[in-house]
């Protein structure tokens, strides 16, 4: 079975340590080894294989949409193509999560922007139990400058739609009858005062960029 059409705008456009992973409590952020404690061998290590994972993780799926387009939703073509971006995620995770479960959400400073972006994109494309187990680790990464708070955005919003809930940023869009449009969002008058907080540029460019039709509602 392949993906949901769901997706943001990221879609589209784009390995053990100390602690044992058995003992460690994701929903405890503040437990995890600080990255000044990484040697430079294991660090380096981290950094090549984040660099593969990330793209791994983006080479499909800019042509999601164009392959789509091509061939129809429902073709053996795109079938095909979720499912080998469906093994490779699931590939990516299983090195992703021991990184995390042992490292704790290392920062840019410890495995460069694209390393800590590699770990924000796995988390993303995997699974709800995932995303929930992983969101407190990102939320404390975020307080103490290891994340960004504009992707921590979007890993919120899709764990919203994945509970059926209204997302809080707009960062998720849904296809309808073969068209996407904006998933439900709460208190949608509000939303770019919301976006401007975590650093996201208004909704309506947003959407633009994703050429999904949307006019703020008036009231």
């Amino acid at each position: 079975m392949f993906k949901p059409l769901i997706i943001t705008a990221i879609n589209l456009f784009f390995a053990v340590g100390v602690i044992h992973a058995k003992t460690f409590n994701a929903c405890n952020p503040n437990w995890f080894i600080q990255p000044d404690s990484l040697t430079k061998a294991k660090r380096n290590e981290i950094i090549q294989q984040l660099d593969s994972i990330l793209k791994i993780d983006q080479k499909y799926r800019p042509i999601i949409r164009s392959v789509r387009k091509e061939f129809g939703n429902e073709s053996d073509t795109i079938k095909k193509l979720w499912k080998v971006i469906a093994y490779n995620d699931s590939m990516s995770l299983i090195k992703v999560t021991d990184i995390l479960d042992h490292y704790g959400w290392l920062g840019p400073e410890a495995i460069g922007n694209d390393g800590n972006r590699a770990l924000f994109f796995v988390i993303q494309h995997s699974n709800k139990t995932t995303m929930e187990k992983y969101l407190p680790m990102m939320k404390e990464a975020v307080t103490k400058g290891n994340a960004d708070p504009d992707l921590l955005a979007l890993l919120i919003d899709r764990t919203e739609l994945l509970n059926d809930r209204p997302q809080i940023y707009g960062s998720q869009v849904q296809m309808i009858d073969g068209k996407y449009v904006l998933y439900k969002t709460i208190d949608i008058k509000n939303v770019n005062s919301r976006r401007a907080e975590v650093g996201l540029g208004p909704l309506e460019e947003y959407l633009k960029e994703m050429k999904v039709d949307f006019k703020m509602p008036d009231n």
